[in-house]
């Protein structure tokens, strides 16, 4: 089983976030092996899934929820710019604090990947 989390706070880094994603869930898919992915956003990259932007189509987010992708985003990050749970995609899942989260993935045999 491929067991990873990615880490993304850049807004320009989603295109490369998303297609790393899909050409992940591709290959696994032909190998026949599971895999379990997240992706932990911070700092400015919150504003790719919140509702009304343009950066990313939601459907891509769609696909990749669909593939069972989870995407969390950091509280603390939401306080420091004062965005709302409804502001954000229906999918978004929070977390208390990104960094915490990612450090507990690994520590749970997560690979990491800063995007």
């Amino acid at each position: 089983m491929i067991k990873t989390v990615f880490d993304i706070n850049q807004e320009e880094r989603w295109p490369i976030l998303i297609g790393n994603l899909k050409n992940l869930i591709k290959r696994t898919k032909e190998i026949n092996l599971e895999y379990s992915l997240e992706v932990v956003i911070t700092n400015v990259a919150i504003n790719g899934v919140k509702k009304g932007t343009n950066i990313i189509k939601k459907e891509y987010f769609e696909e990749l929820v669909n593939e069972k992708v989870i995407f969390y985003v950091c509280n603390n990050t939401m306080n420091k710019f004062d965005i709302k749970k409804e502001e954000l995609f229906d999918f978004i899942d929070i977390v208390p604090a990104g960094i915490v989260e990612l450090i507990l993935k690994q520590q749970e045999g997560y690979s990491y990947i800063k995007s």
